[in-house]
Order: C-alpha cells, then sequence, then structure tokens
C-alpha cells in the first residue's frame, strides 16, 4: 500500500547515502594516498637536493684551501647548504602528516604506518560531451540523493492524499444493564462513524506534501546543474594539469637530468661559478619539486571526476 511504498523510498534514500558516503570516501582515500605518495618523492628530492649541495661545498672547500675561492663563496654554501637542511626536515614533517591522514582513513592504527609502494595514475580524461552529463546526472551524489528524495516525497504525498479521504467505519457488539438485583436488559448494538473532513486538517497536510514534492522535483534539477558545473571545473583543471605535466616530465627525465648532470661536472672543474651553478641545481628541483605536486594534484582532480561520474579514472 501507499505506506510500504513510502517506507520503500525512505530505505531506497538511506541507501543512496550510504553508497554516495562510500564514493566520497574512495575518493578521499585516493587523494590521501596520492598526497603522502607525493610527500614521499619530495622527501627524496630535498635529501638529494641537500647531498649535492653538501658536496658542492666540500668542492669549493678544498678550492677555497688552494686558494681557488673566496671565503664568502664559501659562506654562501654553507647557507644554501643550511636552508637544504630546513627544507628537508619541514619535508619530513609534512611527509608524516600525509602518513597519518592516510593512517586515519585506512582505519589502521596510529603506530602503524602503511606502505606506499604503488604509484597512482590518471586514466585518459574524457570529452565534454552528453554522455558525461547523462554520466554524471547518473553518478553524481547530490543529484542521485535528490531523486531519490524526491521519489521520497512523492510517496509521504500519495500517502497524505489517500489518509485525506474519509474512511467510514461501522461497529456492532454485545451489551448487557443491569437496573437493581433482579432487572437485566441485554442485547447487540451497531454503530456507523462517518469522519467530516471539514472538521480535519488532512487537506492542508496533503497540499503541504504536494509541496514537498515539487520542491524536491526543483532539487533534482539544482543538484544536476550543480554537479555539471563541478564536473566541467574539475575536467579543466585536470586537463591543464596534464598537459603541464607533460611538458614538465619529459624535461625531468630527459634534458633536466643532463643539464644537472653537466652543470655538476663543470663545477667540479671549476669551469663554472657558484652562482650559475645554484641556478642549475634551483632549476632542476623546482622543476621535480613542480612535477611530484603537480602528480597529487592531478589524481585529487581525477579521483573527484570519478566519484560524479563513475568513470574508472585512476589507475596503478
Amino acid at each position: 500500500g501507499a505506506r510500504e511504498a513510502a517506507a520503500q523510498a525512505r530505505l531506497r534514500v538511506a541507501r543512496a547515502e550510504l553508497e554516495a558516503l562510500e564514493r566520497r570516501m574512495t575518493a578521499e582515500v585516493t587523494t590521501a594516498y596520492a598526497a603522502a605518495r607525493s610527500a614521499d618523492r619530495l622527501v627524496a628530492l630535498a635529501d638529494t637536493a641537500l647531498l649535492h649541495l653538501s658536496r658542492g661545498l666540500r668542492i669549493l672547500e678544498r678550492r677555497q684551501e688552494a686558494g681557488d675561492a673566496s671565503g664568502y663563496e664559501v659562506r654562501r654554501l654553507r647557507l644554501e647548504v643550511t636552508r637544504a637542511e630546513g627544507t628537508a626536515a619541514e619535508s619530513r614533517a609534512r611527509r608524516d602528516a600525509a602518513t597519518a591522514a592516510l593512517t586515519a582513513l585506512v582505519g589502521l592504527p596510529p603506530d602503524v604506518r602503511p606502505t606506499l609502494t604503488d604509484d597512482l595514475r590518471a586514466a585518459p580524461l574524457p570529452t565534454v560531451d552528453q554522455s558525461l552529463a547523462d554520466l554524471v546526472s547518473r553518478h553524481d551524489s547530490a543529484s542521485v540523493v535528490a531523486a531519490v528524495e524526491a521519489e521520497a516525497a512523492e510517496a509521504e504525498a500519495r500517502l497524505a492524499r489517500r489518509n485525506r479521504i474519509p474512511v467510514p467505519s461501522i461497529g456492532i457488539g454485545f451489551k448487557e444493564e443491569r437496573a437493581g438485583t433482579a432487572d437485566r436488559l441485554t442485547g447487540y448494538i451497531a454503530q456507523v462513524s462517518l469522519p467530516l473532513p471539514v472538521w480535519g486538517g488532512r487537506g492542508a497536510v496533503a497540499r503541504a506534501e504536494e509541496a514537498v514534492a515539487a520542491r524536491g522535483t526543483a532539487r533534482i534539477e539544482d543538484a544536476i546543474r550543480a554537479g555539471w558545473r563541478d564536473a566541467l571545473a574539475m575536467l579543466a583543471d585536470a586537463t591543464a594539469m596534464t598537459s603541464r605535466l607533460a611538458g614538465l616530465s619529459a624535461w625531468v627525465r630527459d634534458d633536466g637530468v643532463s643539464a644537472r648532470t653537466a652543470a655538476d661536472a663543470a663545477f667540479a672543474e671549476g669551469e663554472m661559478s657558484l652562482l650559475a651553478w645554484l641556478d642549475a641545481q634551483a632549476a632542476f628541483f623546482d622543476a621535480a619539486r613542480e612535477e611530484a605536486m603537480l602528480q597529487a594534484g592531478l589524481i585529487a582532480r581525477a579521483a573527484a571526476l570519478a566519484r560524479v561520474s563513475g568513470l574508472p579514472l585512476v589507475t596503478r
């Protein structure tokens, strides 16, 4: 009946909210894993940068002993080594924080550190077309919950309209009365009850439920528009990051490594000045750090877009 339909509709609302929570948790865990993996890379880069600067300081100190380097250059490079030590310490602190956040999300004990062995990758991004819009309208949590909420409101409105109809009732029973000690009256009685709607507020209740159902329909449309707007923003960010990451990764892996190696050799041979060598080191490690952060950002955008579209946009 109408009551069972309303109850089933509310059950679907609860299930939709649970599924939305599961999708959100999946996206959050994916983002946290990517952030922790990126923090690991940043620690490795900071340690490598510190190692290169320390090696350069030893070269410069030997050169100073031989009279080929000034005290200013040595002091300047010592300052850069000190700054690099601070950067490495900050990177380890950020890695610990990112790892702790991931540990809390996956439910591990606080003293257990998860092993970050797999690199997450963003799958090819979808194109902006009607099929993507349809996917977002079917998978976006807010849109799905709004739709089942509207169904529940409509079921409750139907129940309220049914309850508005007066239902007559008929009753029959046996009655016995005594008057004094001897007289006794017995017999059957019947009653008819006819509730009049003019004396009740059921009409107003039904109209209120109908208004709630209409509001639910409007909320569906608003949730679909908001979900599509968010999906377009996520897709635009992810597309820009993908383009930037492609060029940056190619430079870091090829030209960047070659340029840094050549700069190290030239500085060790005394053919490159300290400032030029420091610029070469900064160019490489700044680009490598940006690459690591872009990778984490791209995974976060892809996970968010996967949550609202249902597409498998994050792979190992």
